[in-house]
């Protein structure tokens, strides 16, 4: 069950606010909300042509698929970039399923904050990267997340652990580098390993949900 608070009053019902001239400083767009918009449309788009056999809808998805990419690789490459968008269209059209196959979902990974005695924290540097950071995986398909946790230390560390909590359910695209946004997760990592009982850290909803900014609270 959702609790959900009175709703807002709507423009055009009720009182009407008095007109204002005051105007608000835009904030540029940033890299990683680009790049949020351009997966999530060719998300979209991708889900569109598993589930439809209308081919005037295939012809738009595809269609939002290009936009999408232009996006994608203009962020990364700059506006020169977008003659190599076309790859990036194919590699999304190539993985498209029929059905249920074909609903584009977030891929998930799990993370393992390991302490000591002296609670500190342990960390691997990653190979593909050379960041330093808590041992972590993408889930395994059969396994539970507790599972694939233990085997993702045993296999990076040698060391075999026992999954005590949950600690955080994040969204990838919102931590910052290095360490994945550790400026948002140690504070609770910190305190688990210190035996502390926290209520688990999660992304709240963005307002409005595709524009806004998460709260940080």
């Amino acid at each position: 069950m959702v609790h959900c608070g009175v709703p807002r009053r709507r423009a055009g019902y009720g009182p009407q606010a008095p007109s204002t001239s005051v105007r608000h400083v835009e904030k540029p767009v940033s890299t990683r909300q680009l790049l949020r918009w351009s997966e999530s449309l060719a998300a979209i788009a991708r889900t569109g042509l598993g589930f439809t056999e209308s081919l005037y809808e295939r012809e738009r998805f595809e269609e939002v698929l290009r936009v999408a990419a232009d996006i994608g690789v203009a962020v990364n490459e700059g506006a020169t970039g977008v003659e190599d968008a076309d790859d990036l269209v194919e590699e999304w059209l190539s993985a498209v399923g029929e059905g249920v196959p074909g609903y584009v979902t977030p891929k998930v990974a799990v993370g393992a904050a390991v302490g000591n005695d002296q609670g500190e924290l342990l960390l691997v540097k990653r190979a593909d990267s050379g960041v330093w950071l808590y041992p972590t995986g993408w889930a395994d398909v059969g396994y539970s997340a507790a599972e694939v946790v233990v085997k993702e230390v045993l296999e990076e560390t040698g060391i075999e652990a026992e999954p005590l909590r949950l600690i955080a359910v994040l969204d990838g695209l919102r931590l910052a580098q290095p360490l994945a946004g550790a400026e948002r997760w140690s504070q609770h990592v910190f305190a688990a390993l210190r035996g502390e009982h926290l209520d688990v850290l999660f992304d709240r909803p963005r307002r409005p949900m595709w524009r806004g900014e998460a709260p940080t609270g």
